[in-house]
């Protein structure tokens, strides 16, 4: 009895199996854009790449933190800002109540009106908050915003108390 074997025919099998195996890799690199799948295609590529994913994931976080922060100090900067206009109200106010011509009544008018600006003045400081976290109230202290994919990237933020009688407003 005698046993036939190609030799040839086996060895184009291989290497057509071989062929169809890189093809299909080559296929998914190209789908995928990536050309790491996996870590036997380059370890220390691959390492890199996660690195690389890792540090690129803290920058994204990092910015929601950097655009929440600006959104904080946005309702603290329109809120000073409706301080301000108030207080230059009450300025106005003492200005016309320093005139010696006007009659006791409109003194008295203009101190009701200064006493309803220092209310008001003192209810923004005290009501304004982000999140629930008081933000002109002076204990908006020592808040770090960390915006960035390592740990001391951090800015350090701090709100004075604004409220009427931390302004020397009684």
């Amino acid at each position: 009895m005698r046993v036939n074997f190609n030799y040839e025919a086996a060895s184009t099998h291989t290497a057509y199996l071989v062929n169809q195996r890189e093809m299909g890799k080559s296929l998914l690199r190209l789908s995928t854009g990536m050309r790491i799948l996996e870590a036997s295609d380059d370890a220390a590529g691959l390492f890199i790449a996660d690195q690389l994913s890792l540090v690129a994931t803290g920058l994204q976080e990092g910015n929601r933190n950097i655009s929440t922060g600006i959104s904080a100090l946005r309702i603290a900067e329109n809120a000073a800002g409706q301080i301000f206009d108030r207080l230059k109200g009450i300025y106005s106010r003492a200005i016309r109540a320093a005139n010696d011509i006007n009659d006791p009544n409109a003194r008295a008018a203009l101190q009701r009106e200064v006493a309803n600006l220092i209310d008001a003045i003192q209810k923004i400081g005290t009501d304004t908050e982000y999140n629930g976290i008081k933000l002109l109230d002076g204990t908006f202290k020592n808040k770090y915003i960390h915006y960035g994919a390592r740990m001391d990237q951090v800015v350090n933020v701090s709100i004075a108390d604004v409220r009427a009688q931390s302004l020397g407003a009684h």
